[in-house]
């Protein structure tokens, strides 16, 4: 988690930055310039924010290990993403649509649904850090009113495909609240998500209706993943084709398990990327 938080306050304010930067340079267009800079401030209190939670990781508090990991792609992709906004920037070749399209891609890409997981997983540990998921929906909903009340037809239209529109539905079985929260976050973009938090909640949910793609960890309270999924296979024989597994093990009778029936599994911890690649190649059976 530290190193997640290290680098969260690296890339806050390297947005701080860019943000301030294109303020500036869309000066001429006073309400643009304005949105702009509030967007600066509202990184600069993320940033400090996210100082903060280091603190308190300094000071002894210790949060549960991280079950999720960022791949150095995923750093590095976000990293050179700002640098080269910052160097379209300083040499005047970005206009208002092309840098608002890139607002988007920056505010809706892994890194915000990270900078959850680490609220999340914060806030259990203390209620100062409780505020920051309100703090973030204001800045997302800053974003989407300006974009509403610009009345920019192409930039709206980017807005809605981000937004689940189709027809998959997914579930998220996890007893952990910032995982279950995070892979709603990653999922929200391929469909429509519901979450149990264990495996009696998701067997109900499961049992209840359909989903193209089931997301379960494996061990719970009340009921396992694996007790989960055998109940389910009662009624549903076909759903193994639709269900991932997310386990702590490498070894032993659950992996033994998942080889048997060629069941999809990703141990823990385990890359964002990992986890989109893997929900996208089951849902993509959907699409052929």
């Amino acid at each position: 988690m530290k190193d997640i938080i290290n680098w969260l306050i690296l890339i806050e304010k390297e947005t701080k930055d860019l943000y301030n930067e294109a303020s500036d340079h869309f000066k001429h267009d006073n309400m643009f310039s304005n949105f702009l800079s509030r967007l600066s401030n509202d990184e600069h209190v993320h940033c400090r924010l996210m100082e903060q939670a280091a603190s308190f990781i300094a000071g002894g508090n210790v949060p549960a290990p991280p079950e999720i990991i960022f791949d150095e792609s995923l750093r590095r992709g976000t990293e050179d993403l700002i640098a080269g906004l910052r160097a379209r920037l300083s040499s005047g070749s970005m206009g208002k649509k092309d840098f608002m399209d890139a607002v988007i891609t920056i505010e809706y890409a892994e890194r915000n649904q990270i900078f959850m997981y680490a609220v999340d997983a914060l806030k259990v540990m203390s209620a100062d850090f409780q505020r920051m998921a309100s703090i973030m929906e204001d800045h997302i909903g800053r974003i989407e009113k300006f974009i509403s009340e610009d009345g920019d037809i192409l930039l709206a239209e980017k807005m809605e495909k981000i937004k689940p529109v189709w027809s998959n539905t997914i579930l998220i079985v996890d007893d952990t609240e910032p995982v279950r929260n995070l892979l709603h976050g990653v999922a929200s973009s391929m469909g429509n998500v519901d979450t149990a938090a264990n495996g009696s909640e998701g067997l109900d949910k499961i049992l209840a209706g359909y989903y193209n793609l089931i997301v379960s960890d494996v061990d719970m309270p009340v009921m396992d993943g694996i007790s989960m999924y055998r109940k389910a296979a009662e009624k549903d024989d076909g759903i193994g084709e639709r269900i991932i597994f997310f386990t702590g093990e490498t070894s032993g009778e659950t992996i033994s398990f998942f080889r048997e029936r060629g069941l999809p599994y990703l141990n823990k911890p385990a890359s964002i990327l990992a986890i989109i690649e893997a929900m996208k190649k089951v849902l993509k059976r959907y699409e052929q």
